[in-house]
C-alpha cells in the first residue's frame, strides 16, 4: 500500500488533501460564523509533504475570548471529522498577545499566514534552534525507531535548512539510526556549551523511555544525568522538586526556549482544559517549577519571571471561563 501510494505525483496528492481542506473549511465556516478563520500549515507547504502519509495540520483564528473552551470543542470535534487533520492550534485574543513573546521563531516560520501577523521577539536564537531540533525529535520518536525513511531525509533535511544549517543534510541517509541523530542535533550545538556528553545521555535516556512508555517519574528516577535531563527537558518533567546548580548561560536559554514552548502550546489547546482537568495541575507544575528555580543569567532569570506571569494570566482567564 505504501508503495503504491508514492506511486502518486506529488502535486497531485497536495491538490486533494488542498481540496479537502477547502471544502472542510467551508463547512466550518458556514456551522460556526464566517469570522473565524482557518489554515493549514507545515508539511502541506514543504517538499517533505507525502501523499498518504502526511497529516494536515491547521491553525485556527477566533474573533473573540468568549466561550472559548466550548466554542473551540465544538469546532475540534468538527473538524476532526476528516481524518487526515491531525493537529489543530487554535488563536484567539487572549493568546495572540503572547504569540511574539512565547513562540519559537523556526516554528513559527513553518505557519506562513501567523507569521505574516506576528512580530516575533528574536532572542536566545541558537537555543531557540536547539529546542525545535529536539521537539522534532520527540515528536517522530516512535516513527524513527526503524530508522530514517526517504521521506524522514527530506523531512530532516527541511529542518536542518529552516535553522540555517543545510550543511547537516549531507549526513542524512535513509536507514539512518535514531541515536545517530540525536547525535548529529548535541554536535550541531557542541560548540556552544552543550559539549559535555551527559546532555546527550540525558537526551538519549528519555527517548529509550519513551519508546517503552515509562512514566515520566520512572524516566527521571533512573536517569544518570538529572539536572542535564531538567534543563533540557523541563517541560515533561516540571512535577519533580529539582535545584538546579552549577549551569551553563545555554542550557539556561534553553530551559527558557522549552518551557516557552510549552506554555504557548497549552495556549493553543483550550479543549484541554475543561472543568476538573488533570491539565490545571501541568500548568500549576510549570508555575511552580518557574518560581523555584533562580537562573544565573540576568536576562534568563527576567524571560523566567515573565514566563510564570505568563502562566497565572493563563490560569485567571480559564478559571474565569470554567465557572
Amino acid at each position: 500500500m505504501k508503495n503504491l501510494l508514492s506511486l502518486i505525483p506529488r502535486e497531485l496528492g497536495r491538490f486533494v488533501y488542498i481540496k479537502t481542506f477547502q471544502i472542510h473549511r467551508f463547512l466550518a465556516r458556514l456551522l460556526y460564523g464566517y469570522e473565524i478563520q482557518l489554515w493549514y500549515r507545515n508539511s502541506l507547504l514543504q517538499n517533505y509533504f507525502s501523499f498518504g502519509l502526511s497529516d494536515i495540520d491547521v491553525s485556527i483564528k477566533l474573533p473573540s475570548n468568549d466561550k472559548l473552551i466550548i466554542n473551540a470543542e465544538k469546532i475540534s470535534s468538527f473538524i476532526h471529522l476528516n481524518p487526515l487533520i491531525k493537529e489543530i492550534n487554535f488563536y484567539y485574543p487572549f493568546c495572540l498577545d503572547k504569540v511574539p513573546e512565547l513562540i519559537n521563531y523556526y516554528e513559527l516560520t513553518k505557519d506562513k499566514k501567523l507569521f505574516s501577523q506576528t512580530t516575533k521577539k528574536i532572542e536566545f536564537l541558537e537555543a531557540q534552534k536547539f529546542t525545535y531540533l529536539l521537539r522534532m525529535f520527540f515528536s517522530n520518536r516512535n516513527k524513527l525507531r526503524n530508522g530514517l525513511s526517504e521521506r524522514d531525509v527530506l523531512k530532516w533535511s527541511f529542518h536542518f535548512n529552516l535553522i540555517t544549517r543545510p550543511d547537516l543534510a549531507q549526513f542524512l541517509m535513509v536507514n539512518m539510526n535514531e541515536k545517530d541523530l540525536l547525535q548529529l542535533i548535541f554536535k550541531t550545538f557542541a560548540s556552544i556549551e552543550l559539549d559535555n556528553d551527559n546532555y546527550f545521555q540525558a537526551a538519549w535516556h528519555a527517548a529509550e523511555c519513551q519508546l517503552t512508555q515509562k512514566s515520566l517519574f520512572i524516566q527521571f528516577e533512573e536517569s544518570i544525568f538529572p539536572k542535564e535531563l531538567f534543563l533540557i527537558m523541563p517541560h515533561q518533567f516540571c512535577f519533580t522538586s529539582y535545584r538546579l546548580h552549577h549551569t551553563s548561560l545555554f542550557s539556561e536559554q534553553v530551559f527558557v526556549s522549552q518551557l516557552s514552548w510549552e506554555i504557548l502550546g497549552m495556549m493553543n489547546q483550550p479543549t484541554l482544559f475543561k472543568k476538573d482537568s488533570t491539565s490545571f495541575e501541568h500548568l500549576n507544575n510549570l508555575r511552580r517549577t518557574l518560581s523555584d528555580v533562580v537562573l544565573l543569567d540576568s536576562c534568563c532569570q527576567i524571560n523566567k519571571i515573565k514566563l510564570a506571569e505568563s502562566i497565572k494570566s493563563y490560569l485567571d482567564f480559564l478559571n474565569n471561563q470554567t465557572k
